[in-house]
């Protein structure tokens, strides 16, 4: 549920079992509380940030930008710890001033290109700069069913030049105090997802992700729990990015003693410039809150994703079990290896039989062929149809290993066109698992 207190301009968003409160001082969007349910009537002045310090810069008012817990922190303006927003004008200028426009409430939000969560309520506010020609509508969405606020951005240009974006987080969260852990998920090839704990202190701590994946070195979620949670005790926030490119997330433990929580899009080598009237939406950051310690955490996000995020044709559907020939048989088969495999797998509950790497071009090891996706017929001279046939009499169905996305520079179509290719023009193309990756931004490629 939101609702909005018009006479003391507080937003408070309710879902289950958490209370999220903003409210508007001097036309600045502030963050009042995340956290367990508050009562109706309750003072939120209270969980006002700190607004003021000796020497801090002032914007009309009694707001201290690098005092207050803002909903969108942006650097330029006062504004000294880590920002959810950059900008650069066409003059090198990086001040801008967000100022609070309106509010509507939004159903079926959805963003451009990117999964957006569905089936919840979704309050948009709009800030807005007209001296640096640009607004920010925040969106905040929020579940009868689940504890967690799913938060994103539109930037748009309103001015008559460009606008460039340096930075373009999703969201950030203020909590109050400083006795917090945090906690990551680091990890590698077959072993991903190793959680890390570390106390926050003053500073920056910073995860993130640079390879154009959300990657198995890092996974994009970070947990600030109180010192003393564990398992199934103590208060727990959680921030999922619902992004599967370079992200980063960072913490700071800010010189007020308080913590802040943001991250989204890498800013690593990243802009994104903007001309007027164009638009630029962030993905979605999932913030949870648990009382209940981190098991209660992993449970709000369990709950968030299976009802609000996944497909709802699958999500609810026994996980199918699936048999493939790879370590059975890697590139050396035919159909006499296969069949045995295939015939194997009837009648023990396995759903679906996948012909594994090797089947296409002449791919006879790592080297040659991906690309050329057309039947090796020195392997399987009567093409897939047999194998097919053997699954369908099996009670099995049938799938196909590919790697769309990937070509090796000895194969036909990258003969063909080897501009197809990512490459930087006068270097050499840089090979990992000896292929390279196609340019699917190119509708030729696609």
């Amino acid at each position: 549920m939101i609702s909005f207190d018009e006479k003391n301009a507080i937003f408070t968003l309710t879902g289950k079992g958490t209370t999220y409160a903003m409210g508007v001082v001097d036309g600045v969007l502030e963050h009042r509380y995340f956290g367990a349910p508050i009562h109706a009537g309750d003072d939120l002045s209270l969980f006002r940030g700190e607004a003021a310090g000796s020497f801090e810069a002032r914007i009309p008012g009694t707001v201290s930008q690098n005092q207050i817990f803002a909903e969108a922190p942006a650097y330029g303006r006062g504004e000294y710890r880590e920002p959810m927003l950059v900008f650069r004008g066409e003059e090198g200028e990086t001040t801008v001033d967000l100022r609070y426009v309106g509010y509507r409430i939004v159903r079926d939000h959805k963003l451009a290109g990117l999964p957006t969560s569905f089936g919840g309520e979704t309050l948009a506010v709009t800030l807005s700069d007209p001296v640096r020609g640009v607004s920010v509508e925040l969106f905040y969405t929020v579940f009868d069913d689940a504890p967690v606020v799913a938060r994103s951005a539109r930037i748009k240009n309103t001015g008559k030049g460009k606008l460039k974006i340096l930075r373009a987080f999703s969201a950030a969260l203020d909590l109050p105090g400083n006795g917090y852990d945090l906690i990551t998920l680091y990890g590698a090839w077959v072993r991903e997802r190793m959680p890390e704990r570390t106390p926050i202190r003053h500073g920056v701590i910073s995860v993130d992700s640079t390879r154009v994946s959300s990657s198995a070195t890092e996974n994009p979620f970070a947990a600030v729990v109180e010192r003393t949670a564990t398992e199934n005790a103590g208060r727990a926030y959680g921030l999922a990015l619902v992004y599967s490119s370079s992200w980063k997330i960072s913490v700071e433990g800010a010189q007020n003693g308080s913590t802040r929580l943001l991250g989204g899009i890498s800013d690593f080598a990243f802009s994104k410039t903007l001309s007027p009237g164009e638009t630029f939406d962030t993905p979605e950051a999932v913030f949870a809150f648990s009382p209940d310690g981190l098991g209660g955490l992993s449970r709000a996000f369990h709950d968030y994703a299976r009802e609000h995020l996944m497909n709802p044709a699958f999500v609810k559907r026994p996980r199918p079990i699936v048999v493939n020939n790879w370590e059975a048989t890697y590139f050396d088969y035919d159909y006499e290896r296969l069949y045995p495999i295939i015939d194997a797998a009837e009648g023990t509950g396995i759903d679906t039989f996948v012909l594994d790497d090797g089947w296409f071009g002449a791919r006879n090891n790592d080297s040659a062929g991906l690309g050329d996706w057309t039947v090796n017929r020195s392997k399987l001279p009567e093409g897939l149809t047999p194998l097919i046939e053997r699954c369908h009499a099996r009670g099995l169905k049938f799938g196909l290993w590919f790697e769309p996305e990937m070509v090796n520079p000895d194969s036909d179509l990258y003969r063909a066109h080897p501009d197809w290719a990512i490459s930087c023009p006068g270097y050499e193309p840089l090979l990992s698992r000896r292929q390279l990756v196609l340019d699917i931004t190119r509708p030729e490629v696609r």
